[in-house]
């Protein structure tokens, strides 16, 4: 089920985030929300720390995304001819890594065009979402962060534009 929201404060984090881990440092809480929204699934996240741990903002995925084979596999999944297959459960589970691997792929180009208007860019390892610079000092560590939070709203007005074209489609 999706919700809509007119904005991404009023997305609230308990849709997506189990708080018995502890809670998630404030300056990544924008973009797990929104990775989220978008319909990809975070698994861990750090807003980054210049003495300890990584010096810069990330987000763990999942599923992950390969955007050299994703595309490839999506295009032989598609292949498939499921009218005819005999297997319900074979033809769920290929029927949802079509769903994951297009979604994964919207994402990823989602990304690229954020990085083709903006000086931070940013990068999909598999399941890892991080910029492509580190933090070398607090000012450094301070703008990633912000542009986190920037990446964040782009995602979530993404989001918001995708799902207004499903539903002017569908009409």
């Amino acid at each position: 089920m999706r919700f809509e929201f007119e904005s991404l404060d009023q997305v609230p984090l308990e849709m997506y985030y189990d708080f018995s881990e502890g809670p998630l440092d404030p300056k990544i809480v924008k973009l797990v929300k929104a990775i989220n929204y978008f319909g990809i699934e975070t698994k861990a996240s750090c807003q980054g720390h210049l003495r300890r741990g990584h010096p810069f903002p990330w987000v763990s995925i999942w599923p992950p995304i390969h955007p050299d084979s994703d595309p490839k596999k999506l295009e032989a999944l598609r292949k498939i001819d499921l009218k005819h297959e005999p297997d319900v459960y074979r033809r769920r589970f290929i029927e949802q890594e079509i769903k994951s691997l297009e979604k994964g792929i919207d994402f990823y180009q989602i990304i690229q065009e954020y990085n083709s208007n903006n000086a931070v860019k940013w990068r999909i390892d598999g399941t890892w979402l991080r910029p492509t610079t580190e933090a070398r000092n607090l000012q450094q560590l301070i703008s990633l962060q912000q542009d986190a939070e920037k990446l964040a709203e782009y995602i979530f007005e993404r989001s918001l534009a995708k799902s207004d074209m499903c539903v002017r489609f569908r009409q």
